[in-house]
């Protein structure tokens, strides 16, 4: 977290963030395939997909300064095939879980066909 830079984004943005990243970490406490990867793969892989996730204004300039401070100071490449692996396991079980409002909502009216084939919810 002490990498991201702060003064590129809004405190509302790195408050979500910070917290979206936290419940990421948790997430991951229940999915046994995370015991099995280093805690900075995991770490690093849901605190970039909290940025995914949360539209903020300063992706631009802020991601590109958080991602060099990334590779020079914590001296960690964060395209490998584990951390890559991370982030999409993360994404999936967060949307899945039924966390995020939008894709929620998406899942809720079939949007993405993902809906039970036995549900009555919509019948009139």
């Amino acid at each position: 977290m002490l990498l991201i830079p702060v003064e590129t984004c809004h405190y509302d943005e790195f408050t979500d963030i910070k917290e979206l990243a936290r419940f990421l970490t948790e997430l991951s406490v229940c999915d046994y395939f995370f015991a099995l990867k280093p805690p900075m793969s995991t770490g690093l892989a849901a605190l970039l997909t909290a940025i995914e996730l949360i539209d903020g204004n300063w992706k631009s300039v802020g991601l590109e300064s958080f991602l060099h401070r990334v590779r020079v100071v914590a001296k960690c490449d964060y395209n490998t095939k584990e951390i890559l692996e991370c982030k999409s396991r993360l994404r999936d079980t967060y949307i899945q879980g039924g966390f995020s409002t939008k894709e929620a909502t998406d899942n809720d009216r079939g949007v993405d066909g993902g809906g039970s084939p036995v549900c009555v919810s919509n019948i009139s």
